[in-house]
């Protein structure tokens, strides 16, 4: 019991870093015990209700003859079978999604979402998701690659060669007075 409470208070102080991180907030001890106390009393209900469950699949199968209790449990095993081999078939297509997106430079990080409910149509979710995705990451490489037009090129001084040729003469003059080296550059054609 000691162990359940201490993961519920895991869970709960994980919960409320992500809201630490976001903004401060304290607990008194009063608001934490009362936290702890909702969540053990959730748990509290869930075992019961297993163990109500359980009592009372005990006594249908104890009003049963031998034969029908072989067979209502040779059918809960076949269930829990069936159950344990969905799980195993979807964590084996969940393994080969995430190797077809790794073979195709895909991130695997969309394993999960990419997973259908068979391997074909997994696999119509990954030729989508890739021809989609490249599509995507072509479109912004272009996009990087353009990038802003070229300015004229500049000399020092933040004069450009048109500004230069807008200059008036008088302008210019008092540029070659100033800033003999810069005029003499800009003036060259």
């Amino acid at each position: 019991m000691e162990n359940l409470e201490n993961n519920v208070v895991n869970n709960e102080v994980k919960e409320n870093a992500n809201v630490e991180a976001k903004e401060v907030k304290t607990f008194t001890q009063d608001e934490v015990d009362k936290m702890i106390s909702k969540r053990l009393q959730r748990e509290r209900k869930d075992i019961e209700a297993k163990i109500e469950a359980e009592r009372k699949e005990a006594e249908e199968l104890a009003k049963l003859s031998e034969q029908e209790k072989q067979k209502k449990l040779f059918e809960k095993q076949v269930r829990e079978f069936e159950e344990t081999k969905k799980a195993f078939e979807a964590e084996r297509l969940l393994n080969e999604t995430s190797k077809q997106l790794a073979s195709k430079n895909l991130p695997i990080e969309f394993a999960e979402m990419l997973k259908g409910e068979d391997a074909e149509s997994t696999f119509n979710n990954i030729n989508v998701f890739e021809a989609k995705f490249n599509e995507a990451l072509e479109k912004m490489v272009t996009e990087r690659l353009r990038g802003s037009v070229p300015k004229v090129a500049t000399v020092s001084g933040g004069i450009t060669k048109e500004d230069f040729k807008k200059m008036s003469l008088a302008q210019q003059a008092e540029l070659a007075r100033k800033d003999k080296d810069l005029y003499l550059e800009l003036s060259k054609n």
